[in-house]
């Protein structure tokens, strides 16, 4: 049953509550809470000035911020053009590349904050972190770059930004050849194979066990 008519349509209709289709051609319908517990179907565009909650969509087109309470989904690809911000942790399952590109002037990584900062190494597949786990650190103070023991914090080798210094902190393995330009504090040396001196080296204490042979002078200080 219709209400008024189209030549003389009624101006306001108060009512507690509307069972039914409601058709209408007016420009503006004004309520308080709307309840649709069928499909609403918009043929134009649809403005909300306030806040869209919603549980599931096919298509998102948001002009301002989106903020969703629990996961994201993505099933292809996600396109961002601007600035992506996560709170929570980023997970790259098995099977899958996390590939970042970069160039000669803009870092692919760039970890900020007065320090220090690292990333963990886990030890196993489900990210336990324990005495076999690795930390590469950044430190401010000194300014170093080096790796050490995750649960503890023992460090094993860093490299000093200002001088360049490289500590190792435990043994060193070598198998191939080590050149050093510089100067080496080294406390136990242990060589199997050839050593090759051609500067000057200072030795406190030597202890031969096999067959040694010198091409050239022997200078030894019999003093004390």
């Amino acid at each position: 049953q219709d209400i008024g008519t189209p030549s003389n349509p009624w101006n306001k209709v108060y009512a507690g509550e509307f069972i039914g289709l409601i058709n209408t051609t007016q420009e503006n319908v004004t309520t308080g809470n709307l309840l649709v517990t069928g499909i609403a179907t918009f043929q134009g565009s649809v403005s909300i000035a306030g806040t869209l909650t919603y549980e599931d969509v096919t298509n998102i087109d948001s002009l301002g911020i989106i903020t969703a309470r629990s996961d994201v989904h993505v099933g292809a690809g996600l396109s961002v053009v601007g600035v992506s911000t996560f709170k929570g942790d980023i997970k790259v399952t098995a099977g899958n590349t996390l590939t970042l590109n970069s160039n000669a002037n803009d870092p692919v990584i760039k970890i900020q904050g007065s320090g220090p900062n690292f990333i963990t190494f886990a030890s196993d597949a489900s990210g336990t972190v324990d005495a076999d786990s690795i930390n590469l650190v950044y430190r401010t103070t000194p300014n170093t770059l080096g790796f050490e023991r995750a649960s503890d914090n023992t460090i094993f080798f860093t490299v000093d930004a200002d001088d360049g210094l490289v500590t190792v902190s435990n043994n060193l393995n070598v198998v191939s050849d080590l050149d050093v330009d510089g100067t080496a504090n080294l406390d136990d040396v242990d060589i199997d194979g050839d050593l090759d001196v051609d500067g000057h080296t200072e030795l406190d204490n030597v202890k031969i066990a096999g067959v040694t042979t010198i091409s050239s002078q022997l200078n030894l200080d019999t003093t004390g």
